[in-house]
């Protein structure tokens, strides 16, 4: 994977402030602390976070609280946007310590908020600043901070008002969500963007996670229902789809109606069988 997801089990009493990511949790000494009392926490909800780009910085939302260094200070600023709401989930997910892993709509910069929650099926996210602030997340992986995550660890993903809440399925293979999932989202964003399009039947194509589909299948637009299937040759994906932890949403833009099949083959053969796809 391009992007290791920092893990709650690694977490260092420290802070770090550079120009490419803002992480802090408990700084010390209090000479570190000083010049971190300058930032303003951002601004978000529960169930929901929004905040707004950064002067000089490609303006595509709202103008919440962030902060930015300019000439090795802290400046009070904003940052780019980030869709919600976060996702419903049945009410019988709960899931506790779960970091929050979020993404700017221009899948340029990522965020995490390492003490997230689901209860109830409802995606809590803590108040303030995020743990880790990485601002080009495309171009160097968090990782580089000394933060990672296993594919069977639990964590919440959000693009542009789609998440799930990811952990691989004991004993499967397929890689866990990467740079490049958001990266092909992003892409799919831009498609259904352009206008005159209509989509009824898709394919995720080796779907792993199964985000690209859900993603797709949430933003494709067409009049009447939509038929979305996820194929991968790892029968754990099938099985992590198909559970309440992914949330198959019933229903896509504007309302439309989504019909979900999970498959476990080749889809090769499924596409020479099946030519009804968009």
């Amino acid at each position: 994977s391009l992007l290791e997801f920092p893990s709650i089990y690694r977490l260092r009493r420290a802070m770090f402030c550079g120009e490419s990511c803002h992480f802090w949790r408990e700084p010390e000494p209090r000479a570190v602390m000083d010049e971190a009392e300058e930032l303003t926490p951002s601004v978000h909800s529960q169930h929901s976070v929004r905040l707004a780009p950064a002067a000089g910085e490609e303006d595509c939302g709202s103008e919440e609280g962030g902060a930015r260094r300019e000439g090795g200070a802290h400046q009070h600023a904003s940052r780019g946007p980030f869709e919600g709401p976060f996702e419903s989930f049945s009410s019988t997910v709960r899931r506790r310590s779960l970091p929050i892993v979020v993404f700017s709509d221009n899948a340029c910069e990522q965020l995490v908020w390492y003490d997230g929650s689901i209860d109830g099926g409802a995606v809590r996210c803590p108040g303030g600043l995020p743990d880790v602030w990485a601002k080009d997340a495309v171009v160097m992986s968090p990782a580089y901070l000394g933060f990672a995550i296993e594919p069977y660890e639990a964590r919440y993903l959000h693009y542009r008002g789609v998440g799930i809440c990811f952990s691989r399925p004991f004993g499967g293979k397929f890689m866990q969500p990467s740079i490049d999932t958001i990266l092909v989202c992003h892409g799919l964003s831009m498609l259904f963007e352009t206008g005159g399009m209509s989509f009824s039947s898709l394919i995720d194509v080796g779907t792993g996670s199964g985000f690209i589909g859900k993603f797709a299948a949430t933003k494709a637009p067409g009049e009447g229902s939509l038929s979305a299937t996820l194929v991968d040759i790892d029968p754990a994906a099938a099985r992590y789809c198909s559970s309440e932890d992914f949330g198959a949403r019933p229903s896509g833009l504007h309302g439309r109606e989504v019909a979900w099949r999970c498959e476990t083959g080749d889809a090769a053969q499924m596409l020479q069988e099946e030519s009804n796809f968009d």
